[in-house]
């Protein structure tokens, strides 16, 4: 039986959101990473190292960073972070699949508290931020997830297309794409109403 979903309220981070962004950020790798990437990667995300990168992040007009909260005052459960598509190391390119450049907006960054995890948070950060985007002319959206990752699945299940392979941090990774910023957003809504 799935998770029950829940009810999420979702806004832009403010500055005073860093350390706990960063604590989600670090225990997000402790539990989806370990195995996948070296441990002292892991430890260079504790959170008092991390502030200073979240403060940057949130204070670069390029970047949206949005927090997901189940009340207004509430701890934050999870995090998105995206901006411009970034170079990336790729190592192979999928045929008869969409090429980087045809993508003009990429999720960087995105966890959830494990307690929250599996009931929609996820979904709902993933389709606010591509809403933001569609509202500002974006088009397509791409993000980068290990391969090793077993969280790729919602990736999976939200429709992503696969297009390339790379590296990063020293572990092999692969690019999901979403070519329809819309056809995302419907897809983050229906597939909250089914388990994973």
């Amino acid at each position: 039986m799935g998770k029950q979903a829940m009810n999420f309220i979702i806004r832009p981070a403010v500055l005073d959101d860093a350390l706990e962004i960063a604590e989600i950020h670090y225990l997000g790798w402790k539990h989806a990473y370990a195995g996948v990437v070296d441990e002292k990667q892991i430890a260079a995300k504790q959170p008092d190292r991390r502030l200073d990168y979240w403060k940057h992040k949130m204070s670069d007009p390029a970047n949206l960073v949005l927090v997901g909260a189940e009340r207004v005052e509430g701890p934050l459960l999870g995090f998105i972070y995206g901006g411009p598509v970034l170079p990336h190391e790729i190592t192979r390119e999928i045929a008869h699949a969409p090429k980087l450049q045809d993508f003009d907006c990429e999720i960087n960054i995105v966890h959830c508290r494990h307690a929250v995890q599996g009931k929609g948070l996820g979904r709902a950060l993933i389709a606010a931020i591509a809403h933001h985007w569609q509202v500002g002319g974006k088009r397509a959206l791409m993000l980068w997830a290990f391969r090793d990752n077993d969280y790729r699945k919602l990736y999976d299940k939200l429709g992503g297309t696969v297009f390339a392979e790379g590296v990063d941090e020293g572990a092999p990774d692969v690019a999901y794409g979403w070519p329809d910023l819309n056809r995302l957003i419907e897809s983050c809504s229906s597939s909250a109403r089914r388990p994973l």
